[in-house]
C-alpha cells in the first residue's frame, strides 16, 4: 500500500489553497454601523411647491426647518417645502437674521422685514454663520466642513469622518449642489442641516431607526442575519451569492462560502437553531454550520431524497420545530419533505392532491403549529401536516372558517403561540385567523386587502412585520391595528417585497437588503407618547389653511359654523424620533368615538356642531389620551346670546309699542267714553236738578201763598226777598257740577231761614263747618244738602213736640268730605206711620234725586248717603242722622 504525503505537506497544500481562495475572493471590512459618529442621511430635493434657489436656511425650538428664496418663506413640513409668506411688493429676500415672539426676521434689499407666526414660539432658533456659512463646531468639539465638491468633513479629537452628500449609498439622494448659498446649521433636535443650491440633507447625529450594515460588495441579496455571541461569529446569508462569516468584534470577514464540498451553490432564505447547532437551507440541501471548525455540513440532500421523483427539487420553505426536532421541507414542485434532526429519518409527502392540477406546483411556505405538526401554505390550498409522516389534510377540516377566496395565493405565514395564524397573501394583504375562535378576520388600520405582500415575521413579542412593495408593514397583535413605514420614516429602502427578515432577538430584528443590512427594535418604532408630534396640513372645508404650516398639541380653532369640518395629519419635526404611524382619536372624550387612523390618511371630523371641541390622541384603544386640538365652532349670529338679547329687545319694543298703542287708543276710547259719559252724566244730573228746583219751588211758593192769605204781607215780602236770592244762587249754581262750599252754605241757610220764616221758628237750625275746610276751596255738586234738611224738618222735626233742634256739620274724613245732618225729630218709623196715614199722594223726590247725585260722584264703589236712626237710653226714637261721604275736591 502506498503511503501517504506526510502531513506537513498536507496542511501546506491546503495553506496554499486557502491563500488563492482568498485572493480570488478578497474579504473586504464591513463598514461601521451608521450610528452616532457616522451620520444617517435623509434627502430634501425640494422640487415642489414652487420653490425657487434657496438662499438660507433657519430651525425653530420644534425642529422644523424655514426656508427662503428670493420671494417666499417656506416651511418644511412631512418632506415638502409648503409655503408660508410671500413679499407684497418688489423687495428681495436675502436672508434670515432671526426670530422670536414676535415672528421671523428677514434681511432684503429694502430693509428687515418681520413675519409674524400665531401661536409659535419658535425660539430658539438655529442659523447659520454669516461670517462662515459652510462652517460649523458642535459642542462636543467636532468641526464640520462643507466641501464645495459636496462631501460633508466631521473631525472631532479622535475620528474623522467624510459624507459624500451626493453618493451616499444609504439612501436614495439627488445629486446635491452645494452652489454659492451653501449652509450648514446645526440642530440639537435632529443633526447637522445642509443646504445647497438645489435641496437639503440632514445628517442625523443620533442613532437612527433602522441602522445599516455594509456587507462585502456583490453578496447580492441578503436574507438572514445571526449572531453567534458566544463563537464572536456573525453569519450574513444571501439568496444569491453564499454565506459571508465574520467577526462580531471586528466586522472581519472569516469565511465567504460560496459552494458545499460537492460544488453545490449555497444560498438559501431561512436559517433555524436547533439543539445549539444553526442549520440553513441551500438550493437543493439543508446545511448545519459547524462553528468549531468553520465548516459547512450538508445533513440532507434532496437530490438523494427525491431521487426517485422527477419533479423539482428546489428548496422553497424551510422551517424547524425546535422542540420536537423536525424540520420541515417545502420544494417548488409540491413535495413536502419532513427530516428528523435527531435520527436522520425523512418522509416524504405531497401536498397536491393525486389527480388534480394547479397550473404552478409551488409550496409557498411552511410554518410551525402545535406539536410535531407543520402549517402548509400551497398554491392550490393550505394545509395542515402530522408529524414525521402523517397525514396531510385541508386546514379547513380542522379549522372551518379558514377559507380563502378561489384566487387566493398565499405568500407566506406565520403561527403565534400556537392561537394566532398570521397570513400573507400575494395580492390580498394579510388575515388573521383566531385558532380557538375559529374566526378569520383582518387588522383594522389601512387597506390591508389591496396590499401586495411576500412574507410575514413575528418578533418573538406582540408584533408582526410583514414584508411589501409599500414597505415595511407593522401589525400589532394587541391592538389589532396595521400600520406601514416608507423611506419618510428612515427605512432604507421603499420597496420591501421579497425581502426577509430575522429575529436576532425578542424585540431586535434585521432587515435584508442588497449587499447591506438593517438592524432595528420593535419598541424604537412605536409611539408610546406625543413628543415631538405637530399638527400638519391643517384644513378647513376641505381647504388647506393658508399661513399654518404646523400647530402644537393643544392649540386652540375657533371657526365659524359655516366652516365646521377640519381636517388635518400628524407628523413630527424631530427626524430621529419615532415617526407617528398609527394611533387612536376620539372626540369630546366619548368612547364611543374612539377610531383607528393613521399616517396615510388625514384625520377629518365632519360638520361638527356649534360649541367647544375636544379632539384626542392616544396610542391604545383605552388610552391615555392627549389634547390634538381644540375646536371651538361659533355659532351663526341668530344663535348667539347677543341676538337673543336683541331678539327679545325687538320682540320687547314691538309688544310695548303695540301695547303703547294700545294703551293710546283704549286711553283715547276711555277718555271719549268718559267725556261722553261726563255729558251724560251732566245731562242727568241737570234732569234730576230740573226735577228736584220745581219740588223746592212748589213748596215756597206755597209759603209765599200762605203768608198772603193771613195778611202777612211783610213777612211775605221778606220771605219773598230770600226766596229770590235763594232761587238766584240756585240758578247761578244749576249749570255748575261742582260749587264752592261756601256758596252752597249761604244757599243752604237761606233755605233754612226760608223755612224757620214758615214754620215761625218752632225749630233751630245749626250750621258748622270744621276749621280744616276752607270753604272757599272745596267743591261739592250744588243742593245736595237741602233736601235732607227738608226732610228733617218736614218728617222729623215738625211732628215732634218740644224742642226741635237740626245740626248740620261739614269735616273732612280721610280722602271724602263727611257731611253730617242730624235732627232730635221723631225717627223715621214714626214718619212712615204718618206718612201712611196721610191722604196727600205726594211723595218728596229731593232725597231720591240727591242720592242719585252723590253716587254719581263716587268712584270707590261705597254708598254715599248713609241714613242712621238715632235712640235714647230707653230705646226710644231721637231722630235720625244723615251722613253724606262726597270726594274731597280742593
Amino acid at each position: 500500500m502506498r503511503k501517504g504525503p506526510p502531513d506537513y505537506l498536507v496542511w501546506m497544500t491546503k495553506a496554499v489553497h486557502l491563500f488563492a481562495l482568498l485572493c480570488l475572493f478578497p474579504a473586504p471590512e464591513s463598514s461601521a454601523a451608521q450610528g452616532p459618529d457616522a451620520g444617517q442621511l435623509t434627502a430634501f430635493p425640494l422640487s415642489v411647491g414652487g420653490m425657487r434657489t434657496p438662499l438660507d436656511i433657519l430651525v425653530d425650538a420644534h425642529g422644523y426647518a424655514w426656508l427662503l428664496d428670493e420671494r417666499s418663506v417656506f416651511c418644511l413640513v412631512d418632506g415638502d417645502p409648503e409655503r408660508f409668506w410671500t413679499a407684497g411688493d418688489e423687495r428681495h429676500l436675502t436672508g434670515f437674521i432671526g426670530a422670536d415672539e414676535q415672528g421671523i426676521h428677514i434681511a432684503t434689499d429694502a430693509g428687515p422685514v418681520t413675519v409674524p407666526i400665531a401661536d409659535a414660539a419658535i425660539t430658539p432658533v438655529h442659523l447659520a454663520n454669516p461670517a462662515d456659512p459652510k462652517h460649523l463646531q458642535l459642542p462636543d468639539g467636532t468641526t464640520v466642513q462643507l466641501a464645495d465638491s459636496g462631501w460633508l468633513s466631521l473631525r472631532g479629537m479622535d475620528s474623522e469622518r467624510h459624507l459624500d452628500l451626493s453618493q451616499e449609498q444609504h439612501t436614495n439622494l439627488f445629486q446635491f449642489i452645494p452652489g454659492d448659498q451653501g449652509r450648514v446649521v446645526y440642530d440639537p433636535s435632529n443633526g447637522i442641516w445642509v443646504l445647497g443650491s438645489n435641496g437639503l440633507v440632514l445628517v442625523s447625529l443620533e442613532r437612527p431607526l433602522f441602522e445599516v450594515y455594509d456587507v462585502p460588495e456583490g453578496l447580492g441579496k441578503v436574507t438572514q442575519v445571526v449572531d453567534d455571541t458566544a463563537a464572536d461569529r456573525r453569519f450574513v446569508l444571501s439568496g444569491d451569492h453564499g454565506l459571508v462569516v465574520q467577526r462580531i468584534t471586528t466586522g472581519k470577514v472569516v469565511r465567504w462560502i460560496h459552494a458545499d464540498a460537492d460544488g453545490a451553490p449555497i444560498h438559501g432564505n431561512k436559517w433555524r437553531a436547533w439543539n445549539g447547532a444553526p442549520y440553513f437551507q441551500g438550493a437543493r440541501a439543508v446545511y448545519r454550520y459547524d462553528t468549531a471548525t468553520d465548516r459547512v455540513e450538508k445533513v440532507l440532500d434532496l437530490d438523494k431524497v427525491l431521487a426517485d421523483r422527477t419533479r423539482d427539487r428546489r428548496i422553497n420553505d424551510f422551517e424547524i420545530d425546535p422542540d420536537q426536532g423536525l424540520a420541515f421541507i417545502g420544494t417548488k414542485d409540491n413535495v413536502l419533505v419532513t427530516f428528523d434532526l435527531r435520527t436522520g429519518r425523512t418522509a416524504v409527502r405531497d401536498v397536491k392532491p393525486e389527480g388534480t392540477f394547479s397550473g404552478i406546483d409551488l409550496i409557498l411556505e411552511t410554518a410551525l403549529f402545535g406539536q410535531d405538526q407543520g402549517l402548509v401554505f400551497a398554491e392550490h390550498g393550505q394545509f395542515i401536516a402530522d408529524g414525521l409522516d402523517g397525514p396531510v389534510r385541508p386546514a379547513q377540516e380542522r379549522w372551518p372558517s379558514f377559507r380563502f377566496g378561489p384566487n387566493f395565493r398565499a405568500a407566506g405565514g406565520h403561527v403565534v403561540a400556537d392561537t394566532l395564524v398570521v397570513i400573507a397573501g400575494f395580492a390580498d394583504g394579510i388575515f388573521l385567523y383566531n385558532i380557538p375562535r375559529d374566526s378569520l378576520y383582518r387588522p383594522t388600520g389601512m387597506d390591508t386587502d389591496r396590499l401586495l405582500m411576500s412574507d410575514v415575521f413575528w418578533d418573538g413579542l406582540q408584533h408582526v412585520y410583514g414584508m411589501c412593495r409599500e414597505g415595511l408593514l407593522v401589525l400589532d397583535l394587541r391592538q389589532g391595528d396595521v400600520t406601514i413605514l416608507n423611506g419618510e420614516d428612515g427605512l432604507p429602502l421603499d420597496n420591501l417585497y421579497y425581502r426577509y427578515m430575522s429575529v436576532s432577538a425578542p424585540g431586535e430584528l434585521v432587515l435584508g437588503l442588497t449587499d447591506r443590512y438593517a438592524r432595528f427594535r420593535t419598541r424604537d418604532l412605536l409611539r408610546k407618547d406625543a413628543s415631538g408630534l405637530f399638527i400638519e396640513n391643517f384644513s378647513v372645508n376641505g381647504q388647506p389653511v393658508a399661513g399654518a404650516p404646523y400647530q402644537p398639541f393643544g392649540s386652540t380653532w375657533r371657526t365659524d359654523h359655516a366652516h365646521n369640518s377640519v381636517g388635518l395629519r400628524i407628523g413630527r419635526a424631530q427626524r430621529t424620533t419615532p415617526p407617528f404611524t398609527c394611533g387612536f382619536v376620539r372626540l369630546d372624550g366619548l368612547p364611543g368615538s374612539v377610531r383607528f387612523v393613521d399616517d396615510t390618511d388625514p384625520i377629518l371630523f365632519q360638520a361638527l356642531s356649534t360649541g367647544d371641541h375636544r379632539i384626542e390622541l392616544g396610542f391604545s384603544r383605552h388610552g391615555p389620551f392627549t389634547t390634538l386640538l381644540q375646536v371651538d365652532v361659533l355659532p351663526p349670529f341668530w344663535s348667539t346670546w347677543w341676538f337673543y338679547l336683541l331678539g327679545a329687545a325687538v320682540v320687547i319694543g314691538i309688544v310695548t309699542g303695540f301695547m303703547w298703542l294700545r294703551f293710546r287708543a283704549v286711553r283715547a276710547q276711555a277718555e271719549l267714553k268718559a267725556a261722553y259719559d261726563l255729558r251724560i252724566t251732566q245731562l242727568e244730573l241737570r234732569s234730576l236738578r230740573a226735577q228736584m228746583h220745581p219740588h223746592f219751588l212748589f213748596n215756597s211758593l206755597n209759603s209765599i201763598k200762605s203768608f198772603i192769605a193771613a195778611n202777612e204781607s211783610r213777612t211775605a215780602t221778606r220771605y219773598l226777598n230770600k226766596f229770590a236770592q235763594l232761587v238766584r244762587s240756585i240758578l247761578n249754581n244749576s249749570s255748575k257740577p261742582l260749587v264752592e262750599l261756601s256758596s252752597e252754605l249761604q244757599a243752604l241757610k237761606l233755605y233754612l231761614e226760608l223755612e224757620q220764616m214758615r214754620f215761625e221758628k218752632k225749630f233751630n237750625a245749626e250750621v258748622t263747618v270744621d276749621p280744616r275746610i276752607d270753604p272757599e276751596q272745596v267743591r261739592i255738586p250744588p243742593l245736595i244738602m237741602q233736601p235732607y234738611a227738608e226732610n228733617a224738618i218736614w218728617h222729623g222735626l215738625m211732628h215732634k213736640k218740644g224742642d226741635r233742634a237740626l245740626h248740620i256739620r261739614v269735616a273732612p274724613e280721610g280722602d271724602d268730605l263727611l257731611i253730617t245732618i242730624r235732627d232730635n225729630g221723631i225717627g223715621r218709623e214714626a214718619a212712615r206711620a204718618l206718612r201712611s196715614r196721610s191722604a196727600s199722594p205726594h211723595r218728596s223726590l229731593g232725597m231720591t234725586i240727591t242720592a242719585e247725585v252723590i253716587q254719581r260722584t263716587r268712584t270707590d264703589g261705597r254708598s254715599g248717603v248713609e241714613v242712621v236712626d238715632l235712640y235714647d237710653a230707653q230705646g226710644s226714637a231721637a231722630g235720625t242722622e244723615v251722613r253724606i261721604r262726597i270726594p274731597l275736591d280742593r
